[in-house]
């Protein structure tokens, strides 16, 4: 063999080597490599590291035909800016004000795809309203007016409850208030519908609570139907990871529109 034959042999065989780990690293199974899963499933994060996700697409996603006439609802992320609400309890680096605000844009989305009209009172970031008092806070007394001005049809508050004297307390509560501010009976009948949609949903909960012997600003002093929903407790383990889960706050979500949803199509305003 001529030192121009052991050359190209050579070199055909370190070509077949390149080839056999380009392949091999194309089909993720290369030497040294963390992929990340484990027995070939992609192993799940913590509920606790999955605040924010996009949640995964489900193949029984709600469909509906759309809203005809554009019923307005506005839609409140409870607390927000320096004030953020309920931060004891088991919901980690997260307080009130992060769950509240990403429930919020869920329900924005899911009810803009039935076809309502929606707002949300704040951003979390730059208060929107000219009762605004400048101290970074936007307060129950501040809200009100900003809402009424607003004119929506609905109004609904998303708040997280806490109870730090009993971690066993937990559940969803629900609020409304039936008073001469309100033009019609729709409070009580949209809360009713959404407990009714929660509890044949697909988020889950230990118990629903619906109140209307409680007084909440934002539910006696708006001039429009109000309810004012605290969707689980921080101090307890279970409703905490229910509410830091992505998927678990898209579900409760399609929940709280299914009930919007149910009592405006039923109520012959579509």
């Amino acid at each position: 063999m001529n030192g121009h034959q052991g050359a190209g042999i050579r070199t055909a065989a370190l070509l077949l080597c390149l080839a056999f780990l380009f392949l091999a690293a194309c089909s993720g199974n290369g030497p040294g490599e963390e992929t990340g899963e484990t027995g070939g499933k992609e192993t799940a994060a913590p509920s606790s590291q999955g605040v924010g996700r996009k949640p995964q697409e489900t193949e029984d996603t709600i469909s509906v035909d759309p809203i005809e006439t554009r019923i307005f609802v506005c839609i409140d992320p409870g607390h927000g800016y320096v004030d953020g609400g309920c931060g004891e309890g088991y919901l980690g680096d997260y307080v009130e004000k992060d769950i509240t605000m990403m429930v919020a844009v869920e329900l924005r989305d899911i009810l803009d795809g039935m076809g309502f009209k929606t707002v949300l009172t704040h951003d979390g970031v730059t208060p929107s309203t000219g009762d605004y008092d400048r101290n970074n806070i936007f307060s129950a007394k501040e809200r009100v007016p900003y809402v009424n001005a607003l004119k929506p049809d609905y109004l609904i508050s998303i708040h997280v409850n806490a109870f730090p004297d009993d971690d066993t307390v937990s559940g969803i509560n629900l609020y409304y208030e039936q008073n001469g501010n309100k033009p019609n009976e729709w409070s009580e009948k949209i809360t009713d519908s959404i407990s009714n949609a929660i509890m044949n949903g697909r988020a889950e909960t230990s118990k629903i609570t619906i109140h209307n012997n409680y007084t909440l600003a934002l539910t006696r002093d708006t001039i429009c139907a109000a309810s004012l929903i605290e969707i689980g407790f921080c101090t307890n383990q279970t409703d905490a990871d229910n509410m830091m889960d992505p998927d678990w706050q898209h579900k409760l979500a399609e929940a709280i529109a299914m009930g919007i949803y149910n009592f405006f199509s039923e109520n012959g305003n579509n």
